[in-house]
This record gives C-alpha cells, structure tokens and sequence, in this order.
C-alpha cells in the first residue's frame, strides 16, 4: 500500500529527546513505543508532525517534525470570567463523570487551544492520539471536535484488572476507564490496543457497540540493537562481562513500582537459592520509586550478591545482559504488551511469565520463546519451582530468535499505517 498521501498529527503526552534543542527534561516521556511507532510510519512513506507536552523550539529528529512548543501556549487568557467560560466549555463533549481538575488537565486545556491552531494549520489525513487519560481530555477534545478522523492508541489499561497489594486505582479511575473507552467507541473513535490482552478486556467487560473499530497490534523491536548474533554470543558476552560459564543468570527488565511485581520475583529467587542449582542471579534492571524497598528484601533475604539492582540501562547494554542471560522474566500484575519480551526473544533468551498477560495467539507466535504458567495463589514458591525447570534445560537460541520475525518498529508501523489508512478513508 502506497502511504505517501498519509498525513498524520501525533500527540503524546510529553517528550525527552536527547538530540533535539529546547526540551526541558520533565517527569516522564514520551513512551518508547510511541516514538518508534512514529519513526516507523515515518520510514515507510507516510508524514508525521508530532506535538507533545514539552517546551521545544521544534525541529526534526528521524525525519519527524516536531512542532515547537512555547511557555506562552500554557499561558491562561486574560481575565477571571474568560477562564471560568473556557472551565465551563470543557464540560460540553464529554459524559460528567469524566470531567475533572487538576494542574496537569489545566497545562491541557490551555495547549488544547495551540493545537486547534496546528489541526487547521496542518491539514491532516487522521490525529492520532497516544494514551487518552484524565488529564490530556482537553486535548481529545479539540481532536474530536476538528471535524477530523481521529483514533487513539492504548499502551496500557488497567481496566477490570484484579486486586493486587499496592494497587491504588480508585473506583473513579475504573468509571473514568470505563466511561471514556465506551464514549470514544459509541462516536465512532478507533481504538488500537497494544497488545490481545488489552482488546480482549474491552471487548468482554465493556459496553461495546462497534467492536469492529477495536483493533489490536503488537509491540516492537529496535533489530539494529536486539538481534541474535550466533550461538556463541552468550558465552562471548559472559567472558566479557567476568561470568563463569556455569552461572545461572535471570534478568527482569521494567520500572520498580508495584506493577511489575519484583517483590515477588525476588521472593521466588530466595527459593532458587535453597535449590541444587547453587549458581544463580538476577539481575533487575530499571529504576523507580521501590528502589529502597526492594534493596531492604534483597538485604532481608539474605540475597546480597545474588540478587542485583542494576539501574537504568542503555538499549545496547540491556541487549548485551539478556544476550548473557539463560532466562527472561516477566512476573507483572498487569501489562499491555511488554516490549521486554520480544527484545529478551531476539536476542536468542527464552521468557519466562503468567498465562494472563499474553493473548493465546500471541503465545503461539512465540512458540518456544515463551515460557508460561498458570498464576494461581500467586504464591512465590510454586514461580521458583516453574523458573527451575527451565533453568535446567538447554535451549536452542537460534531457533528462540526466530520467534521475533515479524515484530521489528517496521512490521509495526505498517500494522498501524494500515489502520490509520482505512480511518481516513472511511471519513472521506
């Protein structure tokens, strides 16, 4: 398909791009995916202007154009009485139990008006919109009532999603998922979810009048930098890296919050370490708000030079780790589709998880490369007794690396060129 007549408006929330001038380095960023999406559809013909919420002079990075973004476009209008209508205007698109304040809707609501300006200004095919959330619902707003085909894309959801300890998602939160997801459907909005699992909830537990417009795609890999190198390149890493040959190593990659459940993967290594296997490690890798917890059980556990925190890591050096590693883990509460997984398979390194975090398709398609078991009583134990078996057995790497054939940013972004193609037809 020919997507050079493709034009498409991107927002994402915020942005922190390294090579581009006058990004102010915030809280957050600009998802991975998101940019290597946008990359993507850019390479494959089509023309993508971005706009975040991030001061930047604007410019080019991977030939996307990124639209400048000034302090004066946050700026509130003149005057008590113009505020308190642009308050009340808010209100008139969306269902009541969606509306509400905070500082980040309000830095929204005043960008929301510069991006009414770009929509006219850049003419676009379809907007496309990265994670709807509470606080960007001004943004949707202008987008949906430009008189443009719009679709948004879901990176995570946690939308019927079961208790868990930690978990702090209000009753307000699960009306706000709830109500926008079946308000975005019933106006004709599509919706890609990345990842089945994700499309699966909003097709069982929601109210859904157009399930055709509920698309799915896969997360991908950056192939320059995850690839399989031969069967040789574990045991080239590891004399690099100082480790005996005979090291069990497992590696999770991901954010330390309570999400991703590393409390409990560090639990379950407490019992690997009472197994026969003598030489096992784990290495964590990522940063978060849990750091100090988790150092205090790995201490408590008695896992100190087992068990290591490893920071934040460079894409290249996450490769190198999980191309040393005999096992990948993912032990998550919840994801959309970890990105996580396919790097670790790309690199030859079978992964390690739970059944409901990957639809049953999706399981098939990486055959060998994922390892999964039911969650159960989530109980630690039973997880080290399931990691134990695979750490015994000996895996063909060259054919675990076949299983990411077809998940490159490129095969994704023709997924989502090709969705995005049919919303701007179907709006002509």
């Amino acid at each position: 398909m020919d997507y050079r007549k493709l034009k498409v408006l991107c927002y994402a929330d915020s942005a922190n791009f390294p090579g581009l001038p006058g990004i102010f380095r915030g809280k957050g960023g600009l998802p991975m995916s998101a940019w290597q999406i946008t990359t993507a559809k850019q390479r494959l013909g089509s023309e993508q202007v971005l706009l975040t919420r991030a001061f930047t002079k604007g410019g080019i990075i991977d030939d996307v154009r990124v639209l400048p973004v000034s302090p004066i476009h946050f700026l509130r209008p003149s005057g008590k009485n113009q505020y308190r209508r642009d308050r009340s205007h808010a209100r008139t698109i969306f269902p009541p139990e969606l509306f509400s304040l905070g500082t980040r809707q309000l830095q929204s609501r005043l960008l929301a008006r510069y991006f009414r300006m770009v929509i006219t200004r850049e003419d676009p095919s379809v907007i496309h919109i990265h994670q709807p959330r509470r606080s960007n619902l001004p943004i949707l707003k202008a987008a949906m009532l430009s008189g443009y085909p719009v679709t948004v894309t879901l990176h995570g959801l946690g939308l019927a999603e079961k208790e868990w300890p930690g978990w702090k998602q209000s009753e307000k939160d699960r009306i706000f998922d709830k109500t926008l997801i079946e308000f975005l459907n019933s106006e004709g909005v599509d919706i890609t979810c990345v990842g089945g699992v994700i499309k699966n909830k909003i097709l069982s537990f929601l109210d859904i009048k157009h399930p055709e417009r509920i698309h799915s795609t896969r997360n991908g890999v950056n192939k320059d930098v995850f690839r399989f190198s031969g069967a040789g390149e574990a045991a080239k890493v590891r004399a690099q890296m100082g480790i005996p040959r005979d090291a069990r190593i497992i590696t999770s990659v991901g954010t330390l919050d309570r999400r991703k459940n590393f409390e409990f993967l560090i639990n379950a290594i407490s019992f690997l370490n009472q197994s026969t296997v003598t030489d096992i490690k784990c290495w964590i890798i990522g940063e978060g708000r849990l750091s100090g917890r988790l150092s205090n059980l790995i201490i408590r556990l008695g896992l100190k030079g087992k068990v290591f925190l490893m920071g934040e890591k460079p894409p290249h050096e996450i490769a190198r780790m999980l191309a040393a590693s005999n096992l990948s883990v993912l032990a998550s509460h919840s994801e959309g589709l970890s990105r996580t997984v396919f790097e670790s398979i790309s690199v030859g390194t079978p992964v390690a998880s739970f059944k409901d975090l990957f639809s049953e398709n999706l399981a098939k398609e990486a055959g060998s490369g994922l390892l999964l078991t039911d969650r159960g009583e989530g109980d630690p134990r039973d997880f080290a007794y399931f990691l134990l078996e695979i750490l015994q057995r000996e895996w063909n790497r060259a054919d675990v690396a076949k299983a990411s054939e077809g998940y490159s940013w490129d095969d994704v972004g023709k997924d989502y060129l090709d969705i995005l193609s049919k919303v701007a037809e179907q709006a002509i």
